[in-house]
């Protein structure tokens, strides 16, 4: 006979395991994003030491998920940092700034969006290759073109 404590541990287990399910969202077909031509490349100074770090961009890729009016983007851009200077011992802490612009059909600006982040170069690296997880919500029937810098 099956007691009422194990009937009742066997529902709950069967209950949160088809609920797992549930959680793993439905992708979708992401928006074009692009990086404008002359804005894949930028030069900054490191925040703590000085260095001239080179950057630019070294990929990008996006998992899309629909929201009501816009599409949820996950965009993974993959980046390539270079610095100069001497006492590379010591991680060296970089601002990150990137614009996004959402452009209609007709490439007129419907809204922008700058992301800023500090990103490192690891200790006794002169190279550094991170990646930027950045959430943006991209309206309808936009495309997406970004660079590196804040645009004004």
């Amino acid at each position: 006979m099956l007691s009422v404590s194990r009937l009742f541990c066997g529902l709950t287990v069967g209950c949160v395991l088809s609920a797992c399910s549930t959680f793993e969202p439905e992708y979708i077909a992401c928006p074009d994003i692009r990086v404008k031509e002359g804005a894949e490349k930028a030069v900054m100074i490191g925040a703590d030491y000085g260095h001239y770090v080179t950057m630019r961009v070294n990929g990008v890729d996006g998992t899309c998920t629909e929201g009501d009016g816009f599409t949820d983007m996950k965009v993974e851009l993959g980046l390539l940092f270079k610095r100069e200077g001497e006492n590379l011992a010591k991680a060296e802490r970089v601002p990150l700034d990137v614009t996004f612009a959402f452009l209609n059909d007709q490439d007129e600006l419907q809204s922008r969006y700058v992301y800023s982040y500090d990103l490192f170069i690891p200790n006794y690296q002169a190279e550094s290759y991170p990646v930027a997880i950045i959430n943006i919500e991209v309206p309808d029937n936009t495309r997406v073109v970004f660079g590196l810098g804040k645009a004004e």
